[in-house]
């Protein structure tokens, strides 16, 4: 049976009472003075910090992580995988090394998988531990200065102590045990997760453990969200049905695009009936706009004429090409000027009978 760890957070308002109470505790015990912007401080940065969210974690179990040497396909170590179910899940990795080497770990999930890398290769745990060697001995020789000065002080000398930067590490010297990591894992079905690693040597012992994440107000949720899921999903199948029966007797499931397309037919016919009226009435339909005639400009007549290019102007019956030519900026004015064309319409005109004349003979 697997063993459950349960943290539940607490609400706001507990929290927040709770923290208040032992400020309060300490200030008594110590007889300090709290100002009240610091205890608000206080109250604030905790209830974020341990009442954000009702979440809780439930300790799943601990599985070994399967072992694999490099360039050797023997599998040193067998995996001990987890059983999960659909959900979020927080999972700690870790491993204990022999010696400084790289490490590269995948976990695989229902339906996901996460990889990664942890340590650090033997030349780089070297130069690690030089490193800190180094300024260990720096910081050492900087108090034995420190002290010595201070010893010497009536004579006013000054020591400088220098460190040895040579350091020459055993061979078996490594300061390299422990490396681990945390993952977020969304599980997408029920399955089991397992932890598999590559390794430089065979005796490199992984495990992972896992957790459930689980939000508490989502789940009190969880009822009322699937009962409006069942609703929506039975008005959905409602009207599936009705289409299919509507379909049955005869209904167009493209009726609103059909009766908009016998719309448009209808206005394209009425806009035709109009053109041909017109016409036989005298109008004349107008052509499209021929294409521009390209013209050769005449010399400037003075500085600032600025040049109008021609145009196609329609009179009524024809397209008439108006010449370009200069325009004097200061008048407005264009040389030569353009026509003025006057376009007279024809209206018919309904002629009425006058009403006839009765007449009632006298007796």
């Amino acid at each position: 049976m697997i063993a459950a760890r349960r943290k539940r957070e607490a609400s706001p308002a507990a929290c927040t009472a709770r923290v208040a109470m032992r400020l309060d505790e300490h200030a008594r015990d110590h007889r300090a003075v709290i100002s009240a912007g610091t205890i608000l401080t206080a109250l604030v940065a905790v209830s974020i910090a341990a009442c954000g969210h009702n979440i809780r974690r439930d300790f799943v179990g601990r599985g070994v992580a399967g072992i694999k040497p490099r360039g050797n396909p023997t599998i040193a170590i067998a995996a001990r995988s987890l059983p999960v179910s659909a959900g979020t899940y927080a999972g700690d990795i870790s491993f204990e090394l022999p010696r400084p080497q790289l490490v590269d770990w995948n976990v695989s999930c229902p339906g996901m998988s996460v990889t990664g890398s942890l340590g650090e290769t033997a030349r780089d745990a070297r130069e690690r531990r030089r490193a800190e060697i180094v300024d260990e001995r720096q910081r050492a020789s900087e108090v034995q200065a420190s002290v010595a000065t201070a010893v010497l002080a009536p004579t006013g000398a000054t020591i400088h102590v220098r460190a040895n930067p040579y350091v020459q590490l055993p061979a078996a010297d490594s300061s390299f045990h422990r490396v681990s990591t945390s993952v977020d894992l969304d599980v997408s079905y029920a399955g089991t997760c397992v932890l598999t690693a590559t390794t430089d040597d065979p005796d490199v012992a992984g495990s992972f453990e896992l957790s459930r994440v689980r939000d508490l107000d989502a789940e009190a949720h969880a009822p009322e969200l699937a009962a409006e899921e069942i609703v929506r999903s039975s008005a959905l199948a409602s009207r599936h049905r009705m289409i299919e029966v509507l379909v049955a007797d005869g209904a167009w499931l493209d009726g609103r695009a059909r009766r908009l397309a016998v719309i448009e037919g209808e206005c394209h016919g009425v806009r035709d009936t109009l053109r041909r009226r017109l016409v036989a009435l005298g109008a004349v339909e107008r052509t499209p706009k021929p294409e521009p005639i390209v013209e050769d400009k005449p010399a400037k007549p003075f500085a600032s004429a600025t040049w109008i290019a021609g145009a196609w102007t329609w009179t009524g019956a024809r397209w008439t090409w108006v010449k370009g030519g200069w325009r004097d900026p200061r008048t407005a004015e264009t040389r030569p000027a353009r026509p003025r064309h006057v376009v007279l319409v024809r209206r018919p005109v309904l002629v009425v009978p006058p009403p006839p004349t009765i007449v009632i003979p006298m007796r």
